[in-house]
């Protein structure tokens, strides 16, 4: 799932569930919304591409800038801030990707972690798969908000 969808669910749940609850929730959270069909442009096996490129900058402009708005709108910075990064926190493992570092996915202590990581995404390539990704940061702004 892109960016923006883990980063304000975290958001979301941080906005309404009790600090430190909140964290474990939202990392978890991050694995519910892989598991849900979603578009991105890398199927597996993943391989960053051109459009990885173009798409990660677009993707966490929108996720951080929505982001920024909503704490000014709602001034609880510090609760949303932790629960969005702990949402998105699990994806740190695709830095492994670039260059050299891939070896690190291979070690016995990365290894089993980017296994199931990669193992839960449901992605696709069709269109559709915008669809979930729309209606999750929807749903979060919903709950942030009110």
């Amino acid at each position: 799932m892109l960016a923006t969808p883990h980063l304000l669910t975290g958001a979301a749940i941080a906005s309404v569930a009790p600090f430190p609850l909140a964290l474990p929730l939202s990392f978890a959270s991050h694995f519910i919304l892989d598991a849900i069909p979603h578009w991105q442009e890398t199927l597996k096996p993943y391989k960053p591409n051109f459009w990885t490129w173009v798409r990660l900058p677009v993707d966490l402009i929108l996720g951080v800038g929505i982001f920024l708005w909503l704490i000014t709108l709602k001034g609880e910075s510090v609760n949303l801030l932790f629960g969005a990064l702990f949402a998105i926190l699990p994806d740190l493992d695709s830095i492994f990707y670039i260059g050299t570092l891939r070896r690190f996915l291979q070690r016995p202590l990365f290894k089993p972690w980017f296994k199931f990581h990669e193992g839960i995404q449901r992605e696709t390539k069709e269109w559709w798969g915008l669809l979930p990704q729309i209606a999750v940061v929807l749903l979060s702004l919903f709950i942030i908000l009110n």
